[in-house]
């Protein structure tokens, strides 16, 4: 019996697609929150390195990094977790985010900013110093030096946690331009141009926030992309086909 081919192959994965999109409202909303986990997480285990390092400028490297993993283990790492978790919930209701996702990344910082982020952190890192004094993971003199220096720590995690965000937002607007001049190309019939737009978007969309509109047009590309490669890079379509495609971009 003869096999699918690929145009076979590439229908059915779009009626798949169509029938079982995994980007439902929870989708996006448990995708955004484990990015904000992961990114806004790192911006603030970059500024405990700068941090400690003010505090306690005689620290080589390695002492740096273990006075650091001390106070981490100590409930910062889990307080850190919640602390996230909390300022997402809470400034979504600051905001009057009603359908659990954000529509940008502007929305995801506000929200972050708003529900106390800094505050929290702050309180945290004192119960995880006072912690790792008590069962003497970490010297008087070093626990007294970080929290004397805590105001520049905490000023740190702000940097950092806004320059997580603009790089989010050039990060959108990269993809958004992949997208647009997909687009273009693709109106011009130029596969070999639309194919170089695919592959940046491709690449660049792996790093960035998760938003619903993007992520629809970006399968959206995908799909229409695929099936005129997989039709030897022919443009004759049928309106059917480029229908599912399109509707990709409403779920």
């Amino acid at each position: 019996m003869k096999g699918k081919t690929k145009m076979e192959n590439t229908l059915e994965l779009m009626e798949n697609i169509e029938l079982n999109n995994n980007f439902t409202n929870d989708k996006i909303k448990n995708e955004q929150e484990g990015f904000l986990q992961t990114t806004v997480g790192k911006a603030i285990n970059t500024a405990m390195d700068i941090g400690i390092r003010i505090a306690v400028p005689d620290l080589i490297e390695k002492q740096v990094i273990a006075v650091k993993n001390t106070i981490l283990e100590n409930g910062f790492s889990a307080g850190i977790k919640e602390a996230i978790n909390s300022s997402i919930e809470l400034g979504k209701s600051a905001i009057g985010i009603f359908t659990g996702k954000f529509e940008d990344v502007n929305q995801a910082q506000r929200a972050v900013e708003k529900g106390g982020i800094l505050d929290t952190v702050s309180k945290k890192l004192d119960t995880s110093i006072a912690n790792a004094k008590k069962n003497g993971s970490i010297s008087n003199n070093i626990a007294t030096a970080i929290k004397k220096e805590k105001n520049t720590l905490i000023k740190e995690v702000k940097n950092n946690i806004e320059n997580t965000f603009e790089k989010q937002v050039k990060a959108l607007e990269k993809v958004n331009h992949y997208c647009e001049t997909w687009n273009l190309h693709y109106q011009n019939k130029d596969f070999q141009k639309m194919d170089y737009a695919y592959k940046n978007l491709e690449k660049n969309l792996e790093t960035v926030f998760p938003i619903e509109a993007t992520i629809n047009e970006a399968k959206r590309i995908e799909t229409l992309h695929n099936l005129i490669k997989n039709n030897g890079k022919d443009f004759n379509i049928t309106e059917h086909q480029v229908e599912l495609a399109e509707k990709l971009a409403e779920i």
